[in-house]
């Protein structure tokens, strides 16, 4: 008998649907709430700062949202293709793919709804301010971290196991 995709994926699709939503509350509120605001969450680091950004990340490829949108659905599109080869059923890499998809198609989702992502951590150090960003870039950027980490720490077990036995 044949399993169907959710069956062999459960732990991407939770991480993906918790993530997902996270973000779009998240935004929805930073939205209603932010706008024109910075609230101090930890002084003289953390705050909640509404920022549009048309761009990819650092604001790079300005006013380019559509392209930025359509390589989305790509990077989407490639990951199911390639699921086989990235080993997602494996339960690591589906918490990191699930992040990443995540991330993706919250973007994806905001750039159709408002024309731009909706971005509101904003965190500094002293004079140094890292650009504002959001969940969804939060959960690419952890998501590629993750599956890294599994696909190093997967491939130190392969070569021990290949030099010991």
């Amino acid at each position: 008998m044949k399993r169907n995709k959710f069956g062999e994926y459960p732990l991407f699709y939770v991480v993906l649907l918790v993530t997902l939503t996270s973000d779009q509350v998240a935004k929805f509120l930073a939205n209603r709430w932010l706008v024109g605001r910075r609230i101090t969450v930890l002084p003289k680091f953390f705050f909640l700062s509404y920022t549009r950004n048309s761009g990819a990340a650092w604001s790079i490829l300005q006013g380019n949202g559509v392209l930025l949108g359509i390589i989305g659905i790509f990077v989407l599109v490639a990951i199911f293709a390639l699921r086989k080869r990235l080993e997602i059923k494996q339960w690591g890499n589906q918490f990191a793919f699930g992040m990443i998809c995540a991330g993706i198609a919250g973007n994806i989702i905001d750039r159709l709804l408002y024309g731009h992502v909706v971005d509101f951590i904003d965190l500094r150090l002293g004079t140094f301010c890292w650009p504002v960003f959001n969940i969804a870039d939060a959960s690419i950027c952890s998501g590629i971290f993750i599956y890294f980490l599994f696909t190093i720490l997967s491939g130190t077990r392969k070569e021990l196991k290949i030099m010991f036995y």
